[in-house]
């Protein structure tokens, strides 16, 4: 009678003290999960296959395509890799290709910008005869071209078929010049101008209106550039994600580097060769790091929501 008692409190226990809950998880260790702030390479994609000449630029359109600005043609992909369309073939000097809201767009060669629609066919050319020679071009919402020119130390503004409405920076070395301007990115939601200057080691934000001021400074107050965290050699391209986060290329140390909407450091990715532009997704959960003949698309790490701990 004793047994039987015991073995009717025993299933008593198991039944009604919280079956539904488990013993305490150990925490795992912190060093064999990724930081969040990573980025990991993604393999056996079209990325992987495919093969390019003389990578110039790359951006995440508008419209969610990846485009490709190689030596004589745009080349247009799925976020996989798998080539969807070629605008163009036969440029002569190629440097930067930007998109508007309407998905035309915008590639920059020599001293011209050409303009394309959506279905491949040619709307106007705007011919700057020498006056710009775009490196890095991107659109506000109302279609303002924000122009660089490297060779120029210049940043200007013109409207959409190319009528001059501002120099935005010239060349100098306080915050608000500019020497050897490349990649220029418009970040809208945080109402300024980012500047790749690359001779001055470091990137402006500038106020999208007037008066310009510097509203986030990345790369030291010095022109010396380095290797260290936060300090550029070279900065060539400049991108930012829907969050306001900064990813800079940071040509010579062979690197891209990631910093918060206000400028602080956040991470690095570093590279074996030189990579020649820079782009992500709007979250920011996919970045695209082109090379002169491939691109490596690399994917933020899922990492567990309660790694250990009660279930």
């Amino acid at each position: 009678m004793k047994y039987a008692n015991y073995v009717f409190l025993v299933l008593f226990v198991f039944l009604f003290s919280g079956c539904g809950e488990k013993y305490p998880l150990p925490p795992e260790n912190p060093g064999s999960l990724p930081s969040e702030e990573d980025y990991i390479p993604l393999r056996n994609t079209s990325w992987d296959y495919q093969i390019f000449s003389d990578i110039r630029d790359i951006i995440v359109g508008k419209d969610g395509y990846v485009y490709v600005l190689e030596r004589e043609a745009l080349l247009k992909f799925n976020t996989g890799g798998d080539l969807v369309d070629t605008f163009y073939s036969g440029f002569a000097n190629v440097r930067c290709v930007a998109q508007d809201r309407a998905r035309n767009l915008y590639i920059g060669d020599s001293s011209k910008i050409y303009v394309f629609n959506r279905d491949k066919v040619i709307l106007y050319t705007i011919d700057f005869a020498d006056s710009v020679n775009p490196c890095g071009i991107d659109l506000s919402n109302l279609r303002y071209l924000y122009i660089s020119d490297s060779a120029k130390h210049l940043v200007v503004c013109t409207d959409s078929i190319g009528n001059h409405i501002e120099t935005i920076a010239t060349q100098g070395s306080g915050i608000l010049s500019v020497k050897e301007p490349h990649g220029v990115f418009l970040d809208e939601k945080f109402s300024r101008i980012l500047i790749a200057s690359s001779g001055n080691n470091w990137v402006e934000g500038l106020s999208i209106t007037a008066p310009r001021i510097s509203m986030v400074h990345l790369g030291g107050l010095t022109h010396e550039g380095g290797d260290t965290a936060g300090v550029f050699a070279y900065p060539i391209d400049v991108w930012a994600d829907s969050f306001g986060c900064i990813y800079v290329l940071d040509f010579g140390n062979k690197r891209v580097q990631k910093f918060d909407s206000e400028g602080r450091f956040i991470h690095m990715e570093e590279f074996n060769e030189f990579p020649v532009s820079v782009a992500t997704s709007r979250d920011g959960m996919y970045m695209y790091v082109a090379f002169s003949d491939k691109v490596l698309k690399m994917k933020k790490p899922e990492l567990p929501q309660n790694p250990g701990g009660k279930k």
